[in-house]
């Protein structure tokens, strides 16, 4: 979220003196961010477990499916979420379209597939405040660097065996 700040007007010369100090963070607010800091690492696992455990769920519906309708993609086939809670199926156009028309025909796969993509994006999400609000590592700067994934988007590669889910 970015929020955009305008600055105050100044004197056009500087005196020197030092400016106040942003005033501090209220004992309830720190409560709350130390509360969170503490339920992250308690939350996080089950949050991962039913993800995996859907992640499970929608690969096995997505292969009878995809059996029943005789579809078997030899190419690899990009999945992601949309608008409306459909999905978004890229790769070669005639394995998409078959798998596109899946998704049409069988609507609660999309709804699935978007309940994986807030549960991947909340589960990173809490794993990112956590380490940025304790400070792992002493330097914030990396972890946001190194969690750049957040801002990207939930996706799946249909690949056979190798099929895998991720943030881009």
């Amino acid at each position: 979220m970015l929020h955009l700040r305008h600055l105050p007007a100044v004197a056009a010369a500087d005196d020197g003196a030092p400016l106040p100090a942003p005033p501090p963070l209220d004992p309830a607010a720190r409560r709350a961010l130390d509360s969170l800091s503490r339920i992250y690492p308690l939350v996080l696992p089950a949050v991962e477990a039913r993800l995996e455990a859907l992640q499970d769920d929608f690969i096995a519906q997505l292969s009878r499916k995809m059996q029943g309708r005789g579809l078997a993609p030899q190419g690899r086939l990009r999945l992601s979420p949309a608008a409306g809670n459909t999905v978004l199926v890229e790769g070669e156009e005639d394995e998409a379209a078959g798998l596109r028309a899946l998704f049409e025909a069988c609507p609660y796969l999309g709804d699935l597939f978007h309940e994986m993509a807030r549960l991947a994006v909340l589960a990173h999400g809490m794993e990112v405040t956590s380490q940025a609000y304790t400070g792992e590592g002493n330097n914030l700067a990396a972890v946001v660097a190194d969690n750049t994934a957040l801002l990207g988007r939930y996706q799946m590669c249909l690949k056979g065996s190798l099929s895998h889910f991720y943030l881009r």
